[in-house]
């Protein structure tokens, strides 16, 4: 660099009577808050506990936990940093002999026991209440191993070597038992007779190798949750659980069933089951009616399968139906018109499937259904039909991202009201417009209906309710004025990735929007924000406005008037080489101006001053080569001018008196030298950044 070599200066800072003092920066990066993930109770009972779904955070739920890397089942404290070194606790464990003794204690807890062992009468205190074995090299346990735990309320044999189903029908007390990832296996055609008592209400199988149960297994017990997910089970075993009418959720989600049908789901027609889990399966076909019986059935659960078509009344008449989850990948043909499910809330999902196009009447008749999901279709959804919906009053939430939409389906909506309306996610499609009344959507029908609705048709008309509407990533060209306009209610408008030019977006296309609080155009083509005498380019209740990475090469004098409660705007990574004092007048809540990686030269004076809130400035990335003095409000706190081009003290001093600076960003600059009152007067100073280049 010229013979020269930087030099770090740790904040040379000068306050009251030119005292000056060495400032050194400590920055300490903290990460707060890393997820976990969620769990499945907290998932469910979060989403429908109003309608009576309260769960604990049973093993037997899928949930998404950050500890656990296998199928997704959380196993409380079973992590794999839990049973990373062997306990024996208040056990005795003999490596040599192979053995394991427990019989004075009254609370087990081994881990990590990696020898081969079996369980026996002699192991357990007959007044123990709790039994947690996991991740250890249990092998065997013999017959009456259990037979005297009467106070035993819990059981726990995970990630075992275990073999057998242990006879525990003698702990009277029992209520919890988890057998989950060992290799348990049921002889097939050999009766092992009841092994459990009356008392156990949570049983945990998941992840053995069970491909066969024997009949009656779980008959007439008082079982209220039971996992069955991550086995072999080709069919659902009918025969072994009849009669199970305290049983509330049952998951098979794993396993290698082909189909469901009212045959197969008859016998749990006494039930009282609420949730059933057959994700994950080989599944091709859903018979008619298929879950009719099941009267209390509130989320069912067919997401991973290989549904390729579902048949008509599938889900018929199933009146206490909160969610539905299908996510159907093979699905090429929508053959069910998904009526009579009155009380459905939420229907999730029918995304990455093979839907291109839904047909007229597609959703009928779902009164409570809360969100709908139809994303990511495979080979993309070009069009939604007339009609497609109909009394689907209460939904809250549409996804149709990610299709091939090249218009806004505008004729699928128009004939119903959507008061509930509020979320609508149409990004990630090949939208070029968004006002059109697409002829495509009346397919079969007589293009003399398509006039007659035209004619009356005024966009987003009956999507009065919305507050956020995603449109990003499309290819919109532009936005005519008042296209808009019914949107009274919208807060979010997100219009980034698109091909909007200054030329297609009308002045006041947004000035209609007057409950609008943030909008996002960046990654567009404006060079410059329209304006026009009587008309504001965004609504006075805007408050964040992004127009980054763009081609704006200036900013026009009240291109943002009367947006009396903006407090940010985004200008980053734009062509801007110039800003001027009347470019940011009348903004007197702008708090934090964005305007990085630009091609600004100069500062002029007055600038900024007009900005009675400005707090964070940031101007980093530019090529400033001077800054006039009373360019920056006194108020102004936090001010970034990393990485331009240069700096001379000897002449203009721009930071005077800034009283309130409490950060000065000023590394990356050609600066040679600092005189003593570069920084005089900066009583709130903490933090400078300088790189001083000396000779």
């Amino acid at each position: 660099m010229d013979g020269k070599r930087p030099r770090h200066l740790a904040g040379k800072v000068c306050g009251f009577g030119g005292n000056c003092y060495v400032h050194v920066a400590l920055i300490l990066l903290v990460v707060v808050g890393i997820t976990e993930g969620w769990r499945g109770g907290d998932y469910w009972t979060s989403r429908y506990s109003g309608q009576g779904v309260i769960y604990e955070n049973w093993i037997g739920f899928w949930s998404h936990d950050s500890h656990y890397t296998g199928y997704g089942h959380h196993y409380q404290t079973y992590w794999p940093s839990y049973y990373r070194y062997p306990h024996c606790g208040a056990c005795y464990c003999n490596t040599t002999a192979s053995t394991v003794s427990c019989s004075s204690a009254s609370s087990i807890g081994l881990k990590r026991i990696t020898y081969r062992f079996n369980l026996t009468k002699s192991t357990f205190s007959p007044t123990v209440t709790s039994i947690a074995i996991y991740n250890s090299g249990l092998y065997y346990s013999e017959k009456g191993t259990f037979d005297l735990l009467s106070s035993l309320g819990s059981l726990t044999l995970h990630a075992t070597s275990l073999l057998n189903f242990p006879d525990v029908s003698r702990c009277s007390a029992l209520t919890r038992l988890d057998l989950s990832r060992n290799k348990i296996t049921f002889p097939v055609g050999v009766d092992p007779g009841r092994l459990f008592p009356d008392s156990l209400t949570h049983l945990a199988l998941m992840e053995n190798d069970i491909s066969w149960i024997p009949k009656g297994f779980f008959s007439h017990t008082n079982l209220q949750f039971l996992g069955l997910s991550n086995n072999k089970i080709k069919q659902i075993p009918l025969n072994a659980i009849e009669h199970m009418n305290d049983l509330q959720f049952l998951s098979l989600d794993g396993n290698e069933l082909t189909s469901l049908s009212w045959r197969t789901l008859n016998t749990l027609e006494t039930s009282n089951v609420t949730h059933l889990n057959f994700s994950n399966n080989q599944i091709s076909h859903v018979g008619s009616k298929a879950f009719y019986q099941l009267r209390s059935l509130k989320v069912l659960e067919l997401h991973n399968n290989k549904i390729a078509t579902v048949n008509w009344q599938a889900f018929y008449d199933l009146p206490n139906l909160l969610h539905l989850y299908v996510n159907i990948k093979y699905l090429a043909q929508l053959d069910l018109y998904f009526n009579f499910l009155n009380n459905l809330i939420f229907f999730r999902d029918l995304h990455r499937n093979s839907l291109e196009k839904l047909p007229g009447h597609a959703f009928v008749d779902l009164p409570e259904l809360r969100t709908l999901v139809l994303h990511s279709q495979h080979g993309g959804m070009t069009t939604m039909s007339y009609e497609a919906f109909h009394n689907v009053s209460k939904l809250e939430t549409l996804f149709i991202s990610s299709n091939s939409f090249t218009n806004f389906p505008h004729p699928a909506f128009s004939e119903e009201d959507w008061p509930n309306l509020k979320y609508v996610h149409a990004d990630h499609n090949g939208i070029t417009n968004i006002s059109t009344y697409s002829i495509d959507a009346f397919e079969h029908l007589s293009w003399r209906i398509h006039t007659d609705k035209e004619r009356l048709f005024s966009p987003f008309s009956t999507m009065r309710a919305s507050v956020k509407l995603y449109l990003q990533s499309n290819n919109i060209i532009g936005i005519r004025q008042e296209v808009l306009c019914n949107l009274r209610n919208l807060e979010d408008l997100y219009l980034q990735s698109n091909n909007i030019q200054e030329d297609t977006l009308d002045v006041g296309a947004f000035e209609c929007l007057t409950a609008l609080r943030t909008i996002n155009l960046n990654y567009n083509k404006i060079q410059l924000v329209p304006v026009a005498n009587d008309t504001n380019s965004f609504p006075p209740n805007i408050q964040i406005i992004y127009l980054e990475y763009n081609s704006m090469k200036r900013v026009l004098t009240d291109a943002f008037i009367n947006t009396t409660f903006l407090s940010s705007l985004y200008l980053r990574n734009n062509e801007l080489r110039s800003v001027v004092p009347g470019s940011f007048v009348n903004l007197p809540s702008l708090s934090s101006l964005f305007m990085q990686n630009n091609k600004l030269t100069s500062l002029l004076s007055g600038t900024f001053t007009d900005l009675p809130a400005l707090a964070n400035l940031y101007l980093s990335n530019n090529h400033i080569i001077s800054i006039e003095n009373e360019t920056f409000p006194a108020q102004i706190r936090h001010l970034d001018l990393n990485n331009n081009k240069y700096f001379d003290f000897r002449h203009d001093n721009p930071f005077t008196n800034l009283t309130q600076l409490s950060n000065l960003q000023l590394g990356g600059n050609d600066i040679t030298d600092v005189p003593d009152t570069a920084f005089q007067g900066l009583q709130s100073l903490t933090t400078l950044s300088v790189l001083l280049f000396i000779n």
